[in-house]
This record gives C-alpha cells, structure tokens and sequence, in this order.
C-alpha cells in the first residue's frame, strides 16, 4: 500500500471515530459479539436451566441479575445465549445475499445488454412482492429453522444487492479506469475483480451493515410466529414470544430480549451511518 493510499485509509478511520454514535454503536457490537461467543465461559448457568421456585423474580433478586422468566429460567443468560442466534442469522443472511448478489451483479452490470436486462427484471420482480409475505413464503416453504430462516432472508435481501451492484457497475464499465485497463489487454475477469469490485465496496461495506440490523429483526419476527428457530433453543423472538403470554403478569420478560434487540439494530445503524460517512469522503 502506497503512503498516499495510506493516508487516505487513516482519513477515513479518523473521519469514522469522530462520529461518536458509530464508536458507540461499534463498541456495543464488539461487546455482545464477544458476550455471545464466549457465553459457555462467562455464565455458569445453561439457558435451558429452571429454577421453579423464583418464577417471575424481578432484577437482581434471587440470584438473578435481570429477572427470570416464568420457568425461572435466567433472563440474562438466555438473552446472551439468544443473541448468538440472532447475531448469526443477520450475519449469515447478509452474507448469503452478498454471495448471490455480487458475482451475478459484476457480471449484469459489465456485460449489460440482455444479461442485465434479464437480472433487473427478475431482481425486480422479487422486490414486488412485499418483504413480509416473501420471508414468510420461503420460511414456511422450507420449514422451521435457523438455516431455513437464514436462506429466507436471504432471498429477500438479494435483489437488494443486486441492484446496488448493477447500478454501480453500469457506472464505472464506461469510465476511464476500466477503459485504460481494456487499452493495456485485461481480461473482463481480471477488471471485474482488481478494478471494478473494490470501487463498489464501499456502498456495499454500508448497505451490509444497515441489512444487518434488519435481518435481526426480520429473524425474530419470523420466531415469534413460529417459522424460525423453535424453543427451546433461545433467540430474542422466542423470547418475546414465550413471555407474552405472561405478559400481565411479568411483562418485564417481554422488555428485556426487546430492548436488546433495539439496542443490536440501532448499533448496526449507527455503525452503517458512521461508515457511510467515512467511505464516502473524498480524497482530496
């Protein structure tokens, strides 16, 4: 890497860290992704553990540091247990998608004609058809599960890509970068992957990591209906859904898993928010 390019990169990490919610949002994810990693080690108590007794213990009674839930399950256990769950849906949906959406996004947008014609129409055709009932289509299709769940999500988030990388792909084929590496011999596969893929990481780095937060959301709702992951494996939708129906009773179940997963969605925004304006910052 070459000084200047150097320089660039540290303009861009500075410009980043001088967003204080993206540094906030970045330092909350890195906390609950090392919390849900290393969950075995950091709680003694197993998700699935009961303790009959203190069903329904309020905060930092009886052991417990936020509650139990109405089979005196440990709140706090289970809502770092449920974030590896839901953390690896939005991280694996995402990253299907973008393995799907990439390859077939470079090819539509730099070959043009009716390739692309073809992949916008069936990009668009997906899109047509609201999220909701398209997640839930496919999810009920394949059945109830975390990888279910994930492909689901990924066939929504998809056509999303899609077209960001087409749209701008279209952009840079005519431009002077791959113009001159045509001039100089390069082969088509050679621009796509050492000229034309690296200029559109950056809206795909920011599209990715707002997707993300969505796909957590979309997981969790997907398990309270039932269509995701099933208790008693612990996420934050089945969480909600399980407590719901003590919701008068103990409705403080209900709070915990949903407000961590606000905090989860609102990081991710945050951190997308701060990467959006770091990336796009010129380099001049």
């Amino acid at each position: 890497m070459s000084p200047s390019e150097d320089r660039f990169g540290s303009r861009r990490v500075r410009a980043f860290m001088r967003n204080r919610l993206a540094v906030v949002g970045l330092v909350y994810l890195i906390l609950i992704v090392v919390c849900a990693a290393f969950a075995p080690l950091l709680f003694s108590r197993k998700p699935s553990e009961l303790d009959v007794s203190n069903r329904f213990a309020g905060p930092f009674s009886h052991g417990h540091l936020l509650g139990a839930d109405s089979l005196g399950r440990d709140l706090l256990t289970q809502v770092v247990y449920a974030a590896r769950v839901s953390l690896l849906a939005g991280f694996g949906s995402v990253a299907l998608a973008l393995c799907v959406a990439v390859p077939v996004g470079l090819v539509a947008g730099y070959y043009g004609r009716w390739i692309e014609a073809v992949v916008m129409r069936a990009a668009d055709l997906l899109l047509a058809i609201p999220p909701l009932i398209l997640v839930f289509a496919v999810a009920g299709i394949l059945g109830a599960s975390l990888r279910n769940a994930v492909i689901a999500l990924s066939v929504y988030f998809a056509p999303l890509f899609i077209r960001l990388v087409v749209t701008e792909v279209r952009r840079l084929r005519d431009g002077q970068l791959v113009e001159s590496a045509r001039a100089v011999g390069s082969t088509d596969r050679f621009i796509m992957v050492r000229h034309v893929l690296p200029n559109i990481a950056s809206p795909l780095i920011v599209q990715a990591s707002l997707s993300t937060g969505v796909a957590i959301i979309a997981e969790a709702s997907l398990s309270y209906l039932g269509l995701g992951v099933r208790p008693p494996t612990p996420t934050w939708g089945v969480m909600v859904r399980t407590a719901f129906d003590f919701i008068q009773r103990d409705a403080w179940a209900v709070v915990v898993p949903s407000v961590a997963m606000a905090f989860t969605v609102l990081a991710f925004n945050f951190v997308g928010d701060g990467l959006r304006d770091a990336l796009n910052r010129p380099e001049s």
